[in-house]
This record gives structure tokens, C-alpha cells and sequence, in this order.
């Protein structure tokens, strides 16, 4: 997973954190998927918009079901990811950042 977060933080714009998010979600399995809720399985991701709503569902539900018994294993790996991809979204988008 820290591969993918480096990944991440070497993207130069949002729309190569969209492909790289494409291209992490290409590796899950089924076997993995099927252990995250239905309505928590990231569809097809077509912008920064998309990775900042699946960010947000994955987190509702991984606070939701973090305190049962519910297996959130890989829901927090995606929600992790997802967080991570927002982020660095959002900094891309900072107007001056550079002058930082």
C-alpha cells in the first residue's frame, strides 16, 4: 500500500492521481471487493470528483462499521487510498503552490 501512496505523491496532476486510482482499483480481486459493502465498492472512476465521493462514502461507512464485528480490512485499505488521492487533489489544485 505505501508503493501506491508514493505513486500518489508523485502525480503531477489530477488526472494522473485518476489513473493511478483506475489502475489500484484494477488490483483488487473479487475475493477482496466481496468483503467490502455493496454500496461501498468504487465504480467507475471518471475524475477528481468521483475519487473525492468514494473518499467520503468509504469513510462514513468504514466509522460506521469500524466498532462491530464487521471485517474492515480492505474497506479501510480503499478509504485510505481514496483519502490520500482527495488530498493530493486538493493540493494540486492550490493556486501558487509552487511559491510555497
Amino acid at each position: 500500500m505505501i508503493q501506491w501512496y508514493r505513486h500518489i505523491e508523485r502525480a503531477a496532476t489530477p488526472r494522473e492521481v485518476v489513473a493511478l486510482t483506475r489502475d489500484y482499483l484494477a488490483t483488487l480481486t473479487p475475493r477482496d471487493l466481496a468483503r467490502v459493502p455493496e454500496r461501498c465498492r468504487p465504480g467507475r472512476v471518471a475524475g477528481p470528483e468521483d475519487i473525492a465521493f468514494w473518499g467520503a462514502r468509504l469513510a462514513e461507512e468504514y466509522w460506521q462499521l469500524r466498532g462491530t464485528a464487521a471485517d474492515v480490512d480492505v474497506l479501510q485499505e480503499l478509504w485510505g487510498f481514496f483519502l490520500r488521492a482527495s488530498v493530493h487533489i486538493a493540493r494540486l489544485r492550490e493556486p501558487d503552490r509552487a511559491i510555497l
